[in-house]
């Protein structure tokens, strides 16, 4: 492993519970919202009058244990990604010259990325919206459908994941200024944010369908997989159910993901990679 490697695992590590711990009570709403048809304040009221504030938070204990270091392999195989398909010197492209080769570069080392990281957060995302919905335990899941049925919803994940993950560096390194001499945390802050409500607004279609998908009951489901469950959405709930979640996914991804920047940037900065 070299140090380029390990420095963008430490930084991603860091960075990926910064996000979570931020993000976590407005994802709580979101799936609910998502799996439930409810509106933003059903929601929220309901979850604090029948759980309190510590419902907000039910189900953090297995994305923060697994997003340190899931986000860990993400930001390490960009930095892998981007090595190789942009290379270092002072030849390769840049947001100075060679601009447009350069983001090309940037959003595909991205998706290569996220989707890797799909695979390894499907089973951890499926065992978080399970008890987001108090719908079922994961043990139930691998009683009926054994250890590959922790990959539920794994294809609407990895058409959400791996775009976003490609858009998530570009919008970052698009919304810094041009002259990286003059970066403050504030412009990390700025562009960090951002980059999050830019790459998961854009495909929140698939992140409702995955939503459903993995909170469906294991033992009687209601959907067959990625084109059923698309088609009975449109069918029961029309076009709009497709958005659901939207105001609060904005709310929690502009914090989550520029806690996530500034504490993957700060580690850099500390460990001498940047």
């Amino acid at each position: 492993m070299n140090s380029g490697f390990l420095a963008d695992f430490t930084a991603g590590w860091v960075g990926g519970v910064l996000c979570v711990v931020t993000g976590y009570p407005f994802d709580t709403i979101k799936v609910r919202q998502q799996n439930f048809s409810a509106s933003l304040w059903t929601a929220f009221k309901e979850t604090l009058r029948y759980e309190g504030i510590f419902g907000f938070y039910r189900g953090l204990v297995s994305p923060l244990i697994a997003y340190g270091p899931s986000n860990s392999i993400f930001f390490g195989f960009y930095g892998i990604s981007m090595h190789a398909l942009n290379g270092q010197g002072p030849g390769a492209p840049s947001h100075i010259n060679d601009r447009c080769k350069y983001f090309l570069n940037l959003f595909c080392a991205g998706s290569i990325a996220g989707f890797f990281q799909a695979g390894i957060m499907c089973p951890v995302e499926l065992v978080k919206i399970g008890l987001q919905t108090n719908s079922r335990e994961s043990q139930t899941i691998i009683k009926y459908h054994g250890l590959g049925g922790l990959y539920k919803g794994f294809l609407p994940m990895i058409f959400r994941d791996v775009p976003t993950s490609g858009i998530y560096f570009v919008v970052y390194e698009g919304l810094l200024p041009h002259s990286r001499k003059d970066i403050q945390w504030y412009h990390k802050i700025w562009a960090g944010g951002w980059a999050g409500i830019a790459s998961i607004s854009s495909v929140l279609p698939m992140d409702v369908i995955k939503t459903r998908i993995q909170a469906d009951d294991p033992i009687y489901p209601r959907y067959n997989g990625f084109v059923d469950c698309t088609r009975k959405l449109y069918q029961e709930e029309g076009y709009r159910i497709f958005w659901k979640g939207l105001p609060v996914i904005t709310m929690r991804a502009f914090p989550a993901n520029a806690m996530m920047f500034v504490g993957y940037e700060m580690t850099m900065e500390f460990l001498g990679a940047k």
